[in-house]
């Protein structure tokens, strides 16, 4: 049996934040468009160096340099863990995200100063992530299973043929998660990478803007975004993430993603 595992970049972060793709196909539902945006067919883990930037209304930036490390597994089980390397301040601080199918997301953020990991309430997901414009939820995958998804059209962006897709949150405890009232993916029919996000607030109006692009062929078939752009629009400020040194299938063992192991 072939592996599959899904990874978001989160969305990067995310989920989340990157987007894994295979092969198109005809006639696919809104859902399994959503599901293929996360996948890696053929790839069990991967490992990689990350640079944000963070960019204020003002012009003020901060810069942080962090290693992300990911896996999945055949039972629909995801792993995320990013570790930060730079600067020296937060040297340490770490974050780990775990999906498992039909169970609540699991998030837990150790911060070297505190000494012991806390876990990330629902309701906190949607708090900024380190002080960037990617939120813990954009740190973990996107389940297709928690929305309530529509394939809008399919249309041209930046010279890609993309199916646009909106999705709503199935449940209230998802809602807070997000922090958002719904998500619209514009998400590349060539090759099922991630090209554009829009998240909107409770009053239907666009709050944060994604963009996605740069992907790379980490494998036969499966591709990764290498540059990813979260703007918010209410506070005028945006990140970027660069994404290099990307490793796929080293063999990182299930129990390197544990709450014990965040203080390494």
């Amino acid at each position: 049996m072939s592996n599959k595992p899904r990874f978001l970049i989160p969305v990067l972060l995310l989920s989340l934040m990157c987007g894994i793709a295979v092969s198109a196909a005809p006639a696919l539902s809104a859902d399994a468009i959503l599901n293929r945006m996360d996948r890696m067919d053929g790839v069990n883990d991967m490992t990689c160096q990350l640079r944000m930037v963070v960019t204020s209304k003002s012009g003020q930036t901060q810069v942080r340099n962090l290693t992300m490390y990911t896996k999945g597994k055949e039972d629909g089980t995801q792993f995320v863990m990013v570790r930060v390397d730079l600067p020296a301040l937060i040297k340490g601080t770490s974050l780990l995200s775990i999906t498992r199918p039909g169970q609540p997301v699991e998030t837990w953020l150790y911060l070297p100063a505190l000494g012991k990991p806390k876990r990330i309430t629902a309701s906190e997901r949607s708090g900024s992530f380190m002080g960037s414009d990617f939120s813990y939820q954009d740190m973990g995958t996107v389940r297709a299973e928690d929305y309530v998804n529509k394939l809008l059209r399919t249309e041209k962006l930046g010279g890609d043929e993309t199916y646009v897709i909106e999705s709503v949150p199935r449940t209230e405890e998802i809602k807070k998660a997000t922090g958002f009232s719904k998500q619209i993916w514009w998400i590349r029919t060539s090759n099922f990478t991630r090209a554009k996000a829009e998240f909107y607030d409770q009053s239907n109006k666009v709050a944060k803007v994604q963009l996605a692009s740069k992907p790379i062929e980490v494998k036969k078939g499966a591709w990764f975004n290498t540059l990813m752009e979260m703007s918010n629009l209410g506070l005028g400020s945006k990140t970027e993430v660069e994404f290099s040194n990307v490793l796929v299938n080293s063999g990182l063992k299930d129990d390197f993603f544990t709450v014990e192991n965040m203080k390494q």
